[in-house]
Order: C-alpha cells, then sequence, then structure tokens
C-alpha cells in the first residue's frame, strides 16, 4: 500500500513539474511575441518617420528651386489665416495673401497638416 502512495505523489509531482514547465515555454513564447512585436512596429515607425523627413526635404528643395518665394514648414497651431498675417505684404490684405497661398500650393482646403511645407508667393 505504502508503494501506491509513493506512486500517486511521484505522479502528482510529475505533472506539476510538467505543468510548470509548459507555463514556462508558454510564458516565455507570450514575451518573445510581444518584443518581436514592439521591434517591429517602432521599426516601421522609425521608417515612416524618415520617410516623411525624406518627402518634406524634397518638398522644400522642389519649393525654392520653382518659385524665389519663402518657403515655411506647418507647425502646431498654425493656420492659412496666422501665415498670410504674419508672412504677406502690407499691401495686400491677408484674405487675398491666403488665398494666394492656396493658389501657389494647390490646396484643395484650408486646413494644413504639421510638417507641410508651404511657398509663400
Amino acid at each position: 500500500m505504502r508503494t501506491n502512495t509513493y506512486r500517486q505523489r511521484n505522479g502528482k509531482q510529475q505533472a506539476r513539474k510538467k505543468f510548470f514547465v509548459r507555463l514556462m515555454m508558454f510564458l516565455a513564447l507570450i514575451g518573445f511575441s510581444a518584443t518581436s512585436g514592439v521591434m517591429l512596429h517602432a521599426s516601421a515607425n522609425q521608417e515612416d518617420n524618415a520617410a516623411a523627413v525624406t518627402t518634406i526635404a524634397e518638398s522644400a528643395a522642389e519649393a525654392s528651386v520653382l518659385d524665389t518665394g519663402s518657403i515655411l514648414c506647418v507647425e502646431p497651431g498654425d493656420t492659412l489665416w496666422k501665415i498670410a498675417k504674419a508672412y504677406g505684404p502690407d499691401d495686400v490684405s491677408v484674405k487675398s495673401y491666403v488665398q494666394s497661398i492656396i493658389e501657389a500650393n494647390d490646396l484643395d482646403s484650408a486646413s494644413l497638416q504639421v510638417g507641410q511645407v508651404l511657398r509663400l508667393p
């Protein structure tokens, strides 16, 4: 009878060990997957940012070649009205200068994106 109790106890211990090993392997797999996902996400964001910077630089270079006017990179809080008021000539109304900026940059609307490069006529 003592042998059966020992075997039962030994079997339970082995089952616990197997469960623990499987649990650790599962958690390691989850950790590896999460780490890989974070690294891939960071890599994708870095590539997107590099592409955006390249596009902005190309737009700025193109704008300076095509037009003798100034170029401006849109910052947070900028609107066409604020830009026209700050950079427009004194002899031109703000409304007219806004329209000139829209035409010079082939804009479909007055909404701007941060980082967008504008040619100022």
